[in-house]
């Protein structure tokens, strides 16, 4: 499928407008401060009592799966102690590594590592991770619920017929994709996304999907 889309590039090629190019460049600005604030908000673990980052995850936790929880819990125990603007932001940092992690249906040791990549002490990332594998099934049970996570896109399958005729033209002679998406939904079932499409279309789709692409990268 991708060297049909490379094909289909290397036949048409526009120059991306100045304004759309703007947007681009705006959105990984964006991007990056995010990233920045999150990397800031988990080395902020670090900083708090002994014990206060285990009971910010859990109290992260709670507060994800239950819209009801009290948020008192954030200035209990190890924490009544500790900086209000180092919990919030660190409680913002890990619920968003808590459901990232759900949604890609990673383990405990694939969240261990992500969040020592983004500045969380071993020790803290190990703890942490640990409650995360407790209540990973929670988690996602919550994303496939709230519709916070799309299904995620595992394969695709393709092939090329060329259409000759059709119920209303007896000559069309015309090549027509038939294009599976393979998706795995949130609950962890498989599910597949089908079309049918032109050249045109297929082009269409490839011109829509390559900025997108190239903004996740």
């Amino acid at each position: 499928f991708r060297r049909v889309l490379s094909g289909l590039d290397r036949e048409r090629r526009t120059d991306v407008p100045l304004k759309q190019r703007d947007l681009h460049g705006e959105a990984a600005r964006k991007a990056a401060t995010a990233s920045t604030e999150m990397e800031g908000g988990l080395a902020g673990l670090k900083e708090l009592p002994q014990g206060g980052a285990k009971q910010l995850c859990t109290a992260a936790i709670k507060l994800l799966l239950d819209t009801s929880q009290d948020d008192s819990i954030l200035s209990e125990g190890a924490l009544a102690s500790a900086s209000k603007a180092t919990v919030s932001t660190s409680l913002t940092a890990l619920s968003s590594v808590l459901l990232e992690s759900a949604r890609a249906n990673a383990d405990g040791n694939a969240m261990r590592l992500s969040l020592e990549e983004r500045g969380c002490g071993r020790d803290e990332a190990v703890e942490l991770s640990e409650l995360y594998q407790t209540n990973k099934d929670s988690l996602r049970l919550l994303l496939s619920r709230s519709g916070f996570s799309p299904p995620k896109l595992m394969g695709v399958t393709w092939r090329l017929d060329h259409v000759v005729k059709s119920r209303h033209l007896d000559h069309i002679d015309s090549p027509l994709y038939f294009v599976r998406l393979l998706t795995t939904r949130p609950d962890g079932s498989d599910g597949a996304v089908e079309m049918t499409c032109t050249q045109e279309q297929l082009q269409d789709l490839h011109d829509r999907l390559s900025p997108a692409a190239r903004q996740v990268e």
